[in-house]
């Protein structure tokens, strides 16, 4: 009896041990350091982290008690100055049955005990000084220029696909393909967030075929949207629409890249009609009755002008129900733009380009001692004394010097004022 029972108690140990087991850290670093890190949503610290989570979490699940995590874990870091980074760190799911195939579940293992993510500044995705190409559309013989459109033009169908595929890219990443398109001739690109979701770089394919690697991937999960930095320049790139002349009944065309098995059928191209705007939590919809299939995601929806409208995003799928597809209103866009990356969409009635850049104000920064490094945002803009070029609004000032105590400040920029700082530093104890 006694052995019987000392059996039991190793087998409910072993058992125990499964179930519960210890913790192993996991280290997460970012380039720069100092960024916020979220474990799906919840902040858990600033990287450099090291985060402690079950054993068991690593292994493989090999007993009907075993623990195991049963949800996909993503982390998000952000850091002021610098575009958020999101990389899923379990692998999975991963299916196991039990011998008898009666008990069945899926689970999820964390794929490493360290990552690394590289984050890239705001100024990457657009320089200091940009230079648009407008797009106005020049009917001929030959089909439309893909170099200008006159804001008051309707064209045909054909002349609206012709001036938009050389604009619409094919996006490739280790979980699928989806589509996008270029909104500025300096290789930035507009797509869907679940597009390049949990991704650190992407593919972006152009219309010639050339196929442009990155790592610069700026999302923003809560409207779907995502923007890509490619290493390109001179690129046509279509204008955002103004929606107010979007109504029910309106012809839009989407182009894209869906997909069939293993099949990705590039540029396709299908015309519908807006059913209806819908106003949610996540911005303002464009429902439509024009075909979007998986690939779709990202691509751009166009009025008869070739203007952007919207950004193809999601189907409908149930039994008895068709024609029901959306788009993101591409004012969810603009407002990402300005208000992210300062860049303001022009409207149809003023000139030349899509965008334009917030009148800059010079600001001067000096500090005593002198040759102290300067952040702006967060983001390294040289060394005291300086003359800053930057644009209205409200700036974080951050003066620094080996041996003495930061100094920061905030301020609001405004058109026509000149402001000056002079950061007295403090020697540290």
């Amino acid at each position: 009896m006694r052995r019987a029972s000392v059996a039991l108690f190793a087998l409910v140990s072993v058992l125990v041990g499964v179930c519960f087991g210890g913790d192993k850290e996991v280290t997460f670093n970012s380039n720069p350091s100092g960024a916020q890190v979220e474990l799906n949503g919840r902040v858990i610290g600033t990287t450099p982290l090291n985060w402690k989570f079950p054993d068991y979490w690593f292994g493989s699940k090999r007993w009907v008690t075993s623990a195991h995590a049963s949800q996909p874990m993503q982390i998000r870091l952000i850091k002021e100055g610098y575009a958020p980074k999101v990389l899923v760190i379990t692998e999975g799911p991963i299916h196991w049955r039990s011998f008898n195939g009666v008990n069945q579940y899926d689970y999820f293992l964390i794929s490493s005990f360290e990552f690394t993510v590289r984050l890239d500044p705001v100024q990457q995705f657009f320089p200091n000084q940009p230079q648009p190409v407008p797009i106005v559309a020049t009917v001929s013989a030959s089909g439309p220029s893909a170099s200008s459109l006159l804001p008051s033009t309707q064209l045909s169908a054909e002349q609206v696909v012709q001036l938009a595929l050389p604009c619409v890219v094919m996006i490739s990443t280790s979980s699928g393909v989806g589509s996008g398109f270029f909104v500025s001739p300096d290789g930035v690109v507009a797509t869907n967030a679940h597009v390049v979701q949990g991704q650190e770089s992407a593919t972006v394919i152009t219309s010639n075929g050339k196929p442009l690697q990155t790592s610069a991937i700026y999302q923003d999960e809560d409207r779907d949207l995502a923007l890509l930095k490619v290493p390109s320049s001179g690129n046509p790139f279509l204008i955002l629409e103004d929606i107010s002349g979007v109504t029910p009944g309106s012809e839009v065309i989407a182009v894209g890249s869906p997909g069939v098995g293993n099949v990705t059928l590039a540029n396709t191209v299908t015309k519908g009609i807006v059913s209806g705007l819908r106003q949610s939590d996540y911005g303002l919809w464009i429902q439509t009755d024009t075909a979007i299939n998986p690939g779709n995601s990202g691509g751009p929806l166009l009025d008869r002008s070739g203007r952007v409208v919207g950004l193809n995003t999601m189907k409908v799928i149930a039994t008895g129900y068709s024609g029901l597809n959306f788009a993101l209103a591409s004012s969810e866009l603009a407002s990402l733009l300005k208000v992210r990356f300062g860049y303001v969409q022009k409207s149809p009635e003023q000139a030349e380009g899509a965008f334009s850049k917030p009148e800059k104000v010079v600001v001067a920064v000096g500090s005593t001692p002198a040759a102290a490094e300067i952040e702006v945002d967060g983001v390294f803009m040289g060394n005291t004394p300086s003359e800053l070029s930057l644009d209205a609004g409200l700036r974080r000032i951050r003066v620094v010097k080996k041996g003495f105590v930061p100094y920061e400040r905030t301020i609001q920029i405004t058109v026509g004022s000149k402001p000056s700082i002079l950061a007295e530093l403090e020697p540290e104890k």
